[in-house]
């Protein structure tokens, strides 16, 4: 287990320069397109209560995807980290919002919502099978073990790796979307 840790870490630490050497434009370019594939998909199109994330640390951005799911009056939820669980809430506009856990935006309502469609969730890094490692944390493993719906893991293509070395308790994904561009 402790080779696994280290492989990770280093994986980790790689990838965060990764993101954060890229420039602006590419930047915007590969969120657009990502946001773009998840807003033209058909499970987003029948999807009523969507779960997202803010972004932080130049992760996949997903404000467009947000913006999208408001104005067509779908149910948006984004994570709030309180103690060692993390619960999604509800919001209606992005004045809902203060930074939590990890300086990461959460919402201040106290809606809790209703069951997601779909969760689009972050990571660090991905495999094409669906494996995903996050930050380390575990929130959304221990999150989504307990819920069955369909998820969306979002990352640049650098963030794409052949193969991960998962901990028993990481959850795997439906799929990964990433930017074609490169």
């Amino acid at each position: 287990l402790k080779d696994i840790k280290m492989d990770l870490n280093i994986l980790r630490k790689e990838i965060k320069q990764k993101r954060l050497s890229l420039d602006y434009q590419k930047f915007e370019l590969y969120n657009l397109e990502i946001n773009n594939t998840i807003i033209n998909s058909k499970i987003y199109n029948s999807s009523k209560v969507v779960y997202c994330y803010c972004s932080v640390n130049n992760e996949v951005d997903m404000t467009l995807l947000m913006s999208d799911c408001l104005n067509k009056g779908k149910i948006l939820a984004l994570p709030k980290v309180i103690g060692n669980d993390m619960t999604f809430y509800t919001i209606t506009d992005f004045n809902q919002l203060k930074k939590g856990y990890m300086k990461i935006p959460e919402p201040v309502t106290d809606n809790i919502a209703p069951k997601p469609d779909i969760v689009i969730v972050p990571g660090l890094a991905f495999t094409k099978e669906g494996k995903r490692i996050g930050y380390g944390a575990g929130f959304y493993d221990r999150y989504l073990k307990n819920i069955d719906t369909y998820k969306i893991g979002v990352g640049f293509n650098f963030q794409i790796v052949d193969e991960l070395k998962q901990h028993e308790n990481d959850i795997n994904l439906d799929t990964i979307i990433t930017n074609q561009i490169v």
